[in-house]
């Protein structure tokens, strides 16, 4: 007789190194432990030696200052003591020392100082605070976290070549995600990335402050909801030396460089070199000689600047030293998209942009000045709807621009200052490059008309049409008020906006306007043409496009931004599935579609509930909105056998036009109602049911029949290593009568 064994399996898992929450404060218990606050680290060193790379761990550190020279590994008072954070680890301060989660604590309030003040003397203070746990070389992501951390007084002073020059505040490469941190007082011998170098740094909702040798070098950073105030550098970037810089929503106020070289390889009151992109930011107040927010150097630097103002930076002379250049920009490829630039100066040349190459569109420059170009000197000039107004001084030789090339195109230059406008420039309001006997010209208001401008070249005649120059009034909403009552750049009140009779409405060409590349509208399209001005009013509201910065246009087409929500529960598709910004009413027509096994239950959102069981649903949205498609498993059993659709379809794969999918004479539902695989056929042993019992289920054996019943005997068996079995105990018998053609058995563990 066969023997059906029972096996009784155990399952071996791999198991790794689970995420550990290590507590730290300075008033604790000595001799802690770190596994709780009551049992807390006194020192952070303790609590970092105790963390492990790539796993998770937490550090929860109570309010207080700690010093990278204070802990069991670390001898007290040298200043190569840091706190070594390996990948992975994420550092949290804010506690008050009694919080069960993150969430609870208040970072503002519970002050966490990670200090590097261990000596009164500044010469002496720790050379890194931080160092990360990146390993040169090697190719793995790495990254550490800070949150809620007040970083301050580090010295980087040491040998460059051991790379103690520069990183004062957290050294090392791989990613820092720094979150409502605070870095403060930091500085460095080599002039430049007082607070990090080599990592790349996601910054939100963070300030630095006060760092005297800028605050990076070469590096990447990612910025969002954060402040940069007052922090300087000798040459090299007030707040960045070269790297590239995304940065969304931030303020950049009174930082500045304050080297008295004439060289061009020195400046920025923010950066020197590299790459930024900046969006809804305000640089205001930031100075050097050379380039009051952005310096290019020998190399260039790019800066494409979307939303945002620029406000009373300053290219300052030295006393006894001359050759200051660009308020905001020097030698720099910048391209701005409705930004404002406002009341920036140069002492020498160009208030606003110096060298290079400048685009600007929907852009306002207002109350700029300097001793030559009062906006522009020395550039290459893109000019496309925008309005320059108040720029220049009585003393400007020339109020607008100086040595300047390039086009102007649908823009208003009134009411500025200068014993001339344009000075040494080649300008034209057409893109043609071969003259033609009918070009193609664009309008511009410029007063003063062709006056203008104090030298002509005979050629600069068939580039620029004295014709499409409009000597006219534009007729401000009050160009006295620029910024409007509210003294917010970029509202319905703004000064520099169109009155109802102006001679700019109607006198543009959209043919010129660029491409929406950054997407202003946030609807996801580029590949439109830029659809909104300075006051996100619609950038076409008539026939035709309008000149100057803003779009003459009622009030009730203020663009109003809100966000369509279209989601789906577990079981079907819906067409326009996912998250998207709409600027103006939109027409949708949902469509949701089950899986198979699934039925269309109604839709879930604000919506009225006469239409919830709608589909397609049809419906204009006009702010924000969301809808969820629900979906039911369908019940419907097509061939009557006993397994519902969505039995057939998504648990069992069965066929649900037939009943029995196997063809062995069982309909599915008796299948699996007895535990078996309703897919399998089983009519070779359902025939032989008479000749032998089996269980139909994979490494069975069959069972000999005689006299209408068959024994089953059952033996347990047991094994140290799954490899080797032997019998165990005595065996089980039991009777199991065969008294019809079919009949199933199964066995359970008893209780």
């Amino acid at each position: 007789m066969n023997i059906l064994r029972v096996y009784f399996m155990t399952l071996m898992l791999g198991v790794s190194a689970s995420a550990e929450i290590f507590y730290v404060n300075s008033n604790a218990t000595a001799g802690g432990d770190g596994t709780s606050w009551e049992t807390a680290f006194n020192y952070l060193q303790d609590a970092l030696d105790s963390t492990n790379s790539e796993t998770g761990d937490q550090v929860w550190i109570a309010k207080g200052t700690y010093y990278p020279d204070d802990g069991n590994n670390v001898t007290e008072g040298d200043r190569l003591a840091t706190f070594f954070v390996k990948d992975g680890v994420q550092l949290y301060g804010g506690f008050s020392g009694v919080e069960d989660s993150v969430d609870q604590r208040n970072w503002q309030e519970n002050k966490t100082y990670l200090s590097g003040e261990i000596y009164n003397e500044k010469i002496f203070w720790s050379i890194h605070i931080i160092t990360t746990g990146y390993v040169y070389g090697d190719e793995r992501p790495s990254s550490i976290t800070l949150d809620g951390l007040y970083i301050i007084k580090g010295n980087a002073n040491g040998d460059s070549s051991e790379g103690r020059s520069y990183a004062a505040a957290i050294s090392g490469g791989g990613t820092v995600n720094a979150k409502n941190c605070y870095f403060s007082d930091h500085s460095s011998a080599s002039n430049y990335g007082g607070v990090t170098g080599d990592s790349t740094v996601t910054a939100t909702n963070c300030t630095f402050e006060n760092n005297s040798t800028g605050v990076a070098f070469s590096a990447t950073w990612v910025v969002s909801d954060c402040l940069f105030i007052n922090n300087y550098s000798e040459a090299m970037g007030g707040v960045a030396y070269g790297g590239y810089w995304s940065v969304k929503n931030s303020e950049f106020i009174g930082n500045y460089t304050s080297s008295t070289s004439n060289s061009i390889q020195f400046g920025g009151g923010v950066a020197l070199g590299g790459t930024w992109i900046v969006e809804n930011c305000k640089f205001s107040d930031n100075y050097s000689k050379q380039g009051g927010v952005f310096s290019g150097g020998y190399h260039g630097g790019n800066v494409t600047a979307i939303d945002s103002v620029f406000e009373n930076n300053r290219a300052v002379r030295t006393v006894g030293y001359n050759n200051s250049y660009g308020g905001v920009s020097l030698n720099c490829d910048f391209t701005a998209i409705n930004c404002i630039f406002d009341n920036n100066s140069s002492t020498d040349a160009a208030g606003v942009a110096n060298g290079r190459n400048f685009t600007a569109i929907n852009c306002v420059f207002v109350n700029n000045s300097a001793s030559w170009g009062g906006v522009f000197a020395s550039l290459t000039l893109e000019l496309v709807n925008s309005t320059l107004a108040l720029n220049g001084n009585d003393n400007s030789t020339s109020g607008i621009a100086h040595a300047v090339s390039g086009n102007i195109f649908n823009s208003i230059i009134y009411n500025n200052l200068g014993t001339t406008l344009f000075n040494a420039c080649n300008l034209k309001n057409t893109t043609d490059t071969t003259p033609l006997p009918n070009g193609n010209f664009l309008y511009n208001i410029i007063e003063g008309g062709i006056n203008a401008f104090n030298s002509i070249d005979p050629q600069s005649s068939y580039y620029f049409n004295e014709s499409f120059i409009l000597d006219s009034d534009p007729l401000f909403f009050d160009i006295n008020d620029p910024d409007g009552l509210d003294e917010t750049w970029g509202t319905v009140d703004d000064g520099l906006r169109l009155n109802s009779n102006s001679p700019a409405i109607g006198k543009g060409s959209d043919e010129y306007l660029p491409n929406d590349t950054y997407d202003l509208n946030l609807n996801d399209i580029t590949d439109e043409v830029i659809p909104i001005d300075l006051a996100n009013f619609y950038r076409v509201q008539e026939v035709t496009l309008d000149l100057g910065a803003y779009e003459f246009g009622d009030q009730n087409d203020l663009i109003s931004f809100f966000t369509v929500s279209v989601s789906t529960e577990v079981g079907g598709t819906v067409n326009q599935d996912g998250s998207t910004v709409y600027y103006q009413p939109v027409n949708l027509s949902l469509l949701a579609t089950p899986l198979e096994g699934y039925v269309f239950s109604r839709w879930i959102g604000n919506i009225e509930a006469s239409v919830e069981n709608d589909n397609p649903l049809t419906l204009t949205a006009t702010n924000d909105f969301s809808i969820t498609a629900s979906f039911t498993p369908d019940l419907s059993d097509l061939d009557f056998d006993g397994l519902t659709l969505y039995d057939e379809k998504v648990t069992y794969n069965t066929n649900p036009n037939i009943a029995d999918t196997s063809g062995d004479g069982l309909k599915d539902g008796v299948v699996v109602s007895a535990g078996f695989d309703p897919t399998v056929d089983y009519s070779s042993l359902v025939n032989a049911s008479r000749q032998g019992l089996t269980d139909l289920r994979a490494g069975s054996t069959l069972i000999e029949v005689s006299g209408n019943q068959a024994t089953v005997q059952l033996q347990m068996e047991e094994s140290s290593d799954l490899q080797t079995w032997e019998d165990t105990g005595t065996p089980a018998t039991m009777t199991i009568p065969a008294d019809t053609d079919t009949k199933f058995f199964r066995f359970k563990m008893a209780e």
